[in-house]
């Protein structure tokens, strides 16, 4: 009977311990959800280092689960290698660094507490060189090296409270499934944190220790910097941007910073910095774009009816072919040009449903040719989706956007050509410009 009673007092135990995890994790999720204006800011963290390290092993199997791991062995022990690369020549503590790619078709990296650092496949995809992953990761590492993740979750809710459940966190069954189960009870409060961003003194000293531990391990600074440029394009089309950029400093502001820092770093002089363009493009041979496979299958694909009519306006026979078979593959008629005088007029004959128009183009450029379309009565109601692969371009469209449906950056998939597409289909499956969607949206009509 003693023996049943001791085992009773043990599960009794176990369960307390259970629940106590459980409501630790609540009280630190629902800490971080409150407003970052309200929250103590503190100089003294509670964490220690050994603790960081159990908290964020212990987050990393639920964190796995819930974003998906990117199934690629090759990919991911690439990514790897640059990372350690990077870990070789920076101040890294006594963490152990991990580098992992998720499965996950946003712009986006974010570090766990003792240095597990993970990339988005939509990040690797966004990106032109091994040199932009590497600023990345080098950002990810300042956040570990320089303990922003234990400093931002102190200022969210404040020494006490955090050194409490920390402590029920690592002390609670040590060794056991019971610890792991405490830790992994704060996921939602950890990826919260961590997705929203950092404050803004902490993402400036992430920019500042991740652009010289990039440029120790021998990488061009201004690939890093060209990054954060394409990283505000990218925010201006999608909204969302790198950690979501709600907190940060004006991406202006970051971005001319870091200019003036790469600048300073490479006047120092030293052997030809690495950029490794064409080595990392290599790497991402059948890379997946657009949503995982799980939700394709949950979010079956809505098609233009049978023989719509698109015109391709692109100076590059290329990707005239790729969008040519690409659009034909799904029923559609395709009428191509190579350049806007000749794409003009084949727009003015045949009226097509939808036109591609590239913005580099030989002679009028797309811009012009956008203006052209819209004043003509024949050609102002087609819907006209603008692509380009060149930067200044497409700063230059969000400039101006006069009277464009979307866009599109080259290169671009399959899934973004009618993801693309699916936006400007009305009732009838038929492409309608985005402003006649939306004033048939509002008066609830369709024709």
């Amino acid at each position: 009977m003693s023996g049943r009673a001791a085992a009773r007092r043990q599960e009794g135990k176990q369960a307390m311990g259970r629940r106590g995890a459980a409501a630790i994790g609540l009280v630190l999720a629902a800490a971080l959800a409150v407003p970052r204006t309200a929250r103590a800011d503190i100089s003294t963290i509670a964490l220690s280092e050994s603790q960081e390290v159990e908290l964020g092993r212990g987050a990393t199997p639920q964190i796995e689960k819930e974003l998906g791991r990117y199934e690629d062995p090759g990919l991911e022990a690439y990514l790897n290698e640059v990372g350690q690369r990077l870990v070789a020549v920076g101040d890294v503590r006594g963490y152990r660094y991990s580098f992992k790619v998720v499965d996950r078709p946003e712009v986006n990296a974010f570090a766990l507490p003792g240095g597990h650092i993970y990339v988005t496949r939509g990040l690797l995809a966004m990106a032109n060189s091994e040199a932009e992953v590497a600023g990345v990761l080098g950002h990810e590492i300042a956040h570990v090296t320089q303990r922003h993740i234990a400093k931002q979750l102190t200022r969210a809710i404040g020494y006490n409270i955090l050194a409490l459940g920390i402590v029920g966190l690592t002390a609670a069954h040590p060794g056991t499934r019971g610890q792991v189960a405490a830790a992994a009870a704060t996921v939602q409060g950890l990826l919260a944190t961590i997705m929203t961003g950092y404050t803004k003194d902490l993402e400036a000293e992430a920019d500042e220790v991740g652009l010289r531990i990039a440029v120790r391990a021998g990488y061009d600074p201004q690939a890093v910097v060209a990054f954060m440029r394409a990283m505000r394009t990218h925010e201006r089309l999608t909204g969302q941007g790198y950690h979501a950029f709600s907190d940060h400093p004006a991406t202006n502001e970051r971005i001319v910073k870091a200019d003036t820092q790469a600048a300073i770093l490479r006047a120092q002089g030293g052997p030809p910095p690495l950029v490794r363009s064409d080595e990392y493009k290599a790497q991402l041979d059948g890379l997946r774009y657009g949503p995982a496979k799980e939700e394709r299958r949950r979010n079956k694909r809505v098609n233009a009816r049978d023989e719509t009519c698109a015109l391709i306006i692109d100076d590059s026979p290329t990707i005239v072919f790729a969008l040519k078979k690409i659009l034909q593959s799904a029923g559609f008629i395709t009428l191509e040009a190579l350049d806007a005088e000749t794409g003009i007029s084949i727009a003015r004959e045949q009226t097509p449903d939808l036109i591609f128009l590239d913005i580099i183009l030989p002679g009028v450029n797309g811009f012009a040719a956008l203006r052209t379309l819209r004043k003509d009565p024949a050609t102002s109601h087609i819907p006209i989706i603008m692509i380009s692969g060149n930067e200044q371009a497409t700063e230059l469209f969000f400039g101006s956007r006069t009277g464009a449906d979307d866009f599109m950056k080259k290169p671009f998939s399959r899934f973004e050509v009618f993801a693309r597409i699916e936006r400007l289909l009305d009732a009838n499956m038929v492409p309608r410009r985005i402003s006649v969607l939306a004033a048939e949206s509002e008066s609830g009509t369709h024709g």
